[in-house]
């Protein structure tokens, strides 16, 4: 225990004892700089006996290196990258640069990389238990700080933990959060200064000359309990003046220990003063760097031995500066001369797997002005980084060397580089880099500049924006680069799909198609697609080709292709191909190799879950939607996160879930708002709409539909398949005795349904009719057709339409007729879980003379979302590792999870899940 820091120590130790019996505890240590973060993390790794510390620390140099973090804290359990599947594995080998690889791994390698990251930690914690150790991780490069974050929120029943620290800037206050995003939502320990007592008797070990009470008094309110400056006002103040000294002005941590360094060193000789530059300007130190670049200069290690005696550095163990703070000063107390000498000879003798970044950083540190050399430099090191996938370091790379390049055409290209490294880094840096990059007069590269302006503005909420510019593009670049000038008019349809121009869209499309034309391949598909979407959307596709080409053509080229491909498969399940998109969809969820990218498969989970709702597999629905929005959130995915929060949020909806509908329609709409995404806020509405349908709030429910409805119409879709609302808004509209405009919407509904042949809104219709009192026996042979045998499975709808037809029956005093339909209706409501509605049909079985619905209880209520996502993986005969790769989670926290299901299932066997799991994904309710 460190003393005065006994609660602060013990929590730390519960992370350690949790990763020792298997569970997963995250804690970020935050404070001042010396306030002793560094010293309770070294007290935790010293209380690790029969553990393994990975441990890596953050340098102020080192931000600029993508990955310089993850290759520190790896490197000892590297040898268990032979256990991953390929594409991990060679996602870890290529950032760490451990060896080329020919490509990145599907989707973007850096979500990727995370997995991997995940599956290394847990395969080590495997082998020991493991605590991993971040100090100073607002100086970690943020590649690593993310992967690291990414796997700390993913792992959950491995032995292993997580510490951080981070140091807060001075006068932060005490309710403040770390200044690093990346570590946002973890449990943090705000470090205080000590107390009184425990402050004195520090400051009598450093400095036990100082006797007289009114000089301690003075030291001690000056330090403020920061144990750091305890130590270095005695050395930087002689017992005379200190009293003086330190009653006139309280000295900040940092200028203390750079007086105190400065005052050190004018007492040291000059090689000694001219090798702690050297080292100072290092990157780690890395002391095989240091001692080749000091022979460089006719130095040697041997000139720092005065310095350590001085108590700035140590040589000997593990060498290293006193404190980060130390370093730092003894930089910026150095000549500008004495420090970019130092940096040339340190590129010069720059070597290992990072050379060519640091050599590049060096270079740039050592020049006053521009230089093509320099600038060559910093290109080939961005070239580095971007091959590693390290797109922070690359984005800061390239900008650098468009800043030393004195050619115009470089300097384009370099601003291109960084502003797409940026783009991918998700950097705000990149609105600036792109707009630099387009005041070029080269067409073809301002066209490359724009689209990422495009894309930017596209995530903005100015989509229509972006396709106006893309277009424009297209036609100025189509004799330089005919095939990007399709690229374009492809991003333009986009672009006008997202922004709801529909006209535009149709018009991008079209001539996308006439111009692929003589490039023929994959770039002429997805134009015909394209133009296909735009005329399903408006609901004027051939409802037997609604693509405009063969389906198979598309299916095929999902989640892969280029253009709208990858989204096709949001259209399977509008269109009712429920056999493909589940095709579709198990080829991604239930890939075992690594080769679907996690944002592959979080997309792939907000179609499951649209499926699922439709087909009546709610549980496994609900699963899948949790899970998307969770995995989303974790990569930065806000778009698909959004629109899985709506998913959950229908389905609550139809459970009568209020507050959590609620919750997560509110959830989705701010991200929606901020990022342009009216589809999401349509979605979010539509939710709401049920919610007050299901609650008998019809005046709500108008209001939230007429949204739907004219958000719909003004963006010219009118698939009716997409969103279901119009039955709902019939319905509300007539109960509100608005009778008029309940009867033109029906119309108008009924054409739609039949132009696009859509068979669940023929459900819809058909309750309509016998909501406005068109029921009649012409009737009834329908309403037994749809009801007991749609040709698509649609059991909430179908259940529906039963529930209104045996209101019907039982308004009309055909009591005993009305019990069947009522019955069957209440049975679907009660297994999908929809309470409102069974308790309705139950009521009104009830008052036709029946005996109300029996319960349907089902034991997939007592599994969590991800409990039930490993049973379906498992119960289709998946191995625990293969499940762990499936779903981005460590192969012990699937064993976890498979317990937590054998203990409340009451089974001991995969065979006995096997058999309790049949069903779950056809809609039938547990066995």
């Amino acid at each position: 225990m460190v003393r005065g820091r006994e609660r602060e120590s013990a929590q730390l130790h519960e992370v350690v004892a949790a990763a020792r019996t298997g569970r997963v505890e995250v804690l970020v240590l935050a404070g001042e700089a010396g306030i002793g973060k560094t010293t309770l993390l070294d007290t935790a790794a010293h209380a690790t006996e029969g553990m393994q510390v990975l441990r890596t620390t953050g340098m102020p140099t080192e931000t600029q290196i993508g990955f310089v973090g993850l290759v520190d804290l790896l490197t000892p359990v590297l040898e268990h990258r032979t256990r991953l599947p390929a594409s991990q594995r060679r996602a870890i080998e290529r950032a760490l640069a451990l060896g080329r690889s020919s490509s990145w791994p599907a989707g973007d390698g850096r979500l990727t990389l995370r997995v991997a990251t995940l599956a290394l930690l847990a395969a080590a914690a495997d082998e020991a238990a493991t605590l991993v150790v971040v100090d100073d991780a607002q100086w970690v490069d943020q590649e690593s700080l993310d992967t690291l974050a990414f796997a700390a929120r993913r792992l959950a029943v491995d032995r292993i933990g997580f510490l951080f620290a981070v140091r807060m800037p001075a006068g932060a206050p005490p309710e403040a959060g770390p200044p690093v995003p990346g570590l946002a939502g973890f449990p943090v320990l705000r470090l205080a200064g000590l107390d009184y007592e425990t402050s004195d008797a520090l400051l009598t070990a450093a400095a036990p000359q100082l006797t007289e009470r009114v000089v301690r008094d003075a030291v001690l309110a000056t330090a403020a309990g920061n144990p750091l400056a305890l130590q270095e006002i005695p050395r930087l103040l002689g017992p005379d003046a200190l009293a003086s000294a330190v009653l006139a002005r309280p000295l900040p941590v940092g200028n203390t220990i750079r007086q105190t360094v400065g005052k050190t060193l004018a007492e040291l000789g000059d090689r000694t003063r001219a090798a702690l530059v050297v080292a100072a300007a290092s990157q780690e130190p890395r002391w095989t760097d240091v001692s080749a670049a000091l022979e460089e200069l006719g130095l040697s290690l041997h000139d720092l031995e005065p310095a350590d005696e001085a108590g700035l550095i140590h040589l000997g163990g593990e060498p290293g500066f006193r404190h980060p703070l130390v370093q730092a000063a003894i930089y910026h107390e150095a000549p500008a001369a004495s420090r970019r000498k130092s940096h040339r000879a340190l590129a010069a003798a720059a070597a290992g797997h990072q050379a060519a970044e640091m050599r590049a950083g060096h270079l740039a540190a050592a020049a006053t002005g521009p230089d093509p050399a320099v600038a060559v430099a910093l290109a080939e090191a961005g070239r580095v980084a971007r091959d590693r996938g390290a797109w922070q370091t690359a984005m800061i790379v390239f900008r650098r060397a468009a800043q030393f390049t004195t050619d115009p055409e470089l300097r384009t290209a370099h601003l291109l580089a960084a502003a797409q490294a940026a783009l991918l880094a998700a950097s705000p840096a990149a609105l600036d880099l792109a707009t630099a990059a387009a005041a070029t007069r080269d067409p073809l590269a301002r066209a490359h500049a724009h689209r990422i302006l495009g894309t930017l503005w596209n995530a903005g909420g100015d989509a229509r924006r972006a396709a106006q510019l893309f277009m424009a593009d297209a036609a100025r670049i189509d004799r330089l680069d005919g095939e990007f000038g399709v690229r374009l008019r492809l991003d333009a349809t986009a672009s006008a799909l997202h922004c709801g121009d529909y006209e535009l869209a149709d018009s991008a499309a079209r001539d996308a198609v006439e111009r692929a034309e003589a490039i023929g391949g994959e770039l002429l598909l997805a134009a015909r697609i394209s133009v296909g979407w735009v005329r399903f959307c408006r609901a004027e596709a051939d409802p037997e080709e609604p693509f405009g080409v063969p389906l198979a053509e598309v299916t095929a080229r999902i989640p892969d292709g280029p253009g709208v491909l990858p989204f096709a498969a949001l259209a399977l399940p509008w269109l009712e191909y429920y056999d493909q998109a589940r095709e579709v969809l198990d080829r991604i969820q239930y890939d075992y190799d690594g080769n679907i990218s996690p944002d592959q498969l979080s997309f792939s989970h907000t179609v499951h879950a649209d499926l699922a709702f439709r087909t009546g597999r709610w549980a496994a629905g609900i699963a899948t939607a949790t899970e998307s929005a969770r995995l989303a959130g974790d990569l930065g995915h806000h778009n698909i996160q959004a629109r899985a929060l709506t998913l959950l949020a229908q389905f609550e909806a139809a459970m009568g879930r209020s507050a959590d509908c609620e919750r997560h329609v509110a959830e989705a709409t701010e991200i929606a708002q901020s990022a342009g995404l009216l589809s999401v806020e349509i979605f979010g509405a539509a939710a709401l709409g049920l919610l007050a349908v299901g609650a008998r709030d019809h005046e709500t429910a108008v209001a939230q539909f007429d949204f739907v409805r004219a958000s719909l119409e003004s963006s010219g879709v009118r698939h009716p398949g997409i969103i279901c609302w119009a039955a709902d808004l019939i319905e509300a509209l007539h109960r509100t005795g608005a009778a008029d405009a309940a009867e033109q919407l029906l119309a108008e509904y009924e054409r739609r349904v039949a132009r696009t042949r859509y068979r669940t809104g023929e459900i819809g219709v058909a309750r309509c009719r016998i909501i406005l009192g068109h029921a009649d026996e012409r009737l009834e042979p329908t309403i037994e057709k749809l009801g007991y045998g749609s040709p698509v499975p649609a059991p909430f709808e179908q259940a529906r339409l039963l529930l209104a037809y045996g209101e019907h029956l039982r308004l009309s005093g055909r009591r005993a007729e009305a019990r069947r339909p009522l019955r069957d209706a209440g049975m679907v409501f009660a297994r999908l879980g929809a309470t409102p509605w069974a308790d309705r049909a139950t009521a009104e079985l009830r008052a036709a003379g029946g005996r109300g619905v029996p319960s349907v209880g089902s034991p997939v209520d007592q599994l969590s979302p991800q409990e039930l996502q490993v049973a379906r993986h498992v119960a289709r005969g998946a191995r625990n590792r293969e499940v762990a790769t499936a779903l981005f989670l460590s192969p012990k926290t699937v064993e976890g999870h498979l317990s937590n299901i054998y203990r409340k299932l009451g089974i001991r066997s995969r065979a006995e899940l096997v058999a309790r799991m049949a069903g779950i994904d056809n809609g039938q309710t547990m066995r």
